[in-house]
């Protein structure tokens, strides 16, 4: 098994993932319509099974790639939800986990792992800043690939398009941007099936909040 601390997660650069995503999406999702229906793509386009397992639950986390990168295994407590609670949320993290799938496909595949435990042991183990690097990754792909940045810029701009004709909202805008990217988000977080937090943090990376 690979030592925890030896380990080194690559360089991926920003620009190099936004890449991988475009071209994932010409791939398995060319109509660009949203919300992006991750199950489809993962079991139709990517042909990885989705199986709901209860131990995962227990690891306090929602989703993983299986050691193999032939499943992702998932939280049936989520997953199988009669209300959709979980809808938004899962479909990040599916579209996470294929993050890993796509930029990471090959660690994965030289670690020895025996089982899903040792991997996990592994996650949990490793040093936290390269942990930090390895989510981040697979979170850059997630969020580019359900909340592209041109896409997410309209909707921001049909909203911001009320704030120009009203002085009352624009004082705000200019006094509390926050606040005011905390109340649209709903609305804008609503095409894209993802949760405001998602909306809110794509925002902000993309440097599209405040408007100019």
């Amino acid at each position: 098994m690979a030592d925890f601390l030896s380990f080194k997660c690559p360089y991926i650069s920003k620009a190099q993932i936004i890449c991988s995503v475009e071209d994932f999406r010409q791939k398995y999702w060319p109509d660009n319509s949203f919300p992006v229906n991750m199950e489809r793509i993962i079991e139709c386009g990517l042909k990885i099974d989705i199986v709901p397992e209860r131990y995962v639950d227990q690891f306090n986390i929602d989703a993983f790639l299986n050691l193999g990168c032939s499943s992702i295994v998932v939280s049936p407590r989520q997953y199988m939800d009669n209300n959709d609670r979980y809808a938004n949320r899962l479909r990040f993290s599916f579209a996470h986990e294929v993050g890993h799938y796509v930029l990471h496909k090959k660690i994965y595949e030289e670690m020895n792992f025996n089982n899903e435990y040792e991997y996990i042991d592994f996650i949990q183990g490793i040093d936290e800043k390269e942990y930090k690097f390895f989510e981040w990754q697979a979170n850059n792909f997630a969020g580019n690939l359900l909340v592209p940045r041109y896409e997410l810029s309209l909707e921001i701009n049909k909203i911001m398009s009320n704030f120009e004709i009203d002085p009352v909202l624009s004082g705000i805008l200019i006094e509390n941007p926050v606040q005011v990217l905390e109340g649209i988000s709903s609305s804008i977080s609503k095409k894209f099936g993802v949760s405001d937090e998602v909306i809110i943090r794509r925002a902000n990376d993309e440097k599209l909040w405040p408007p100019a």
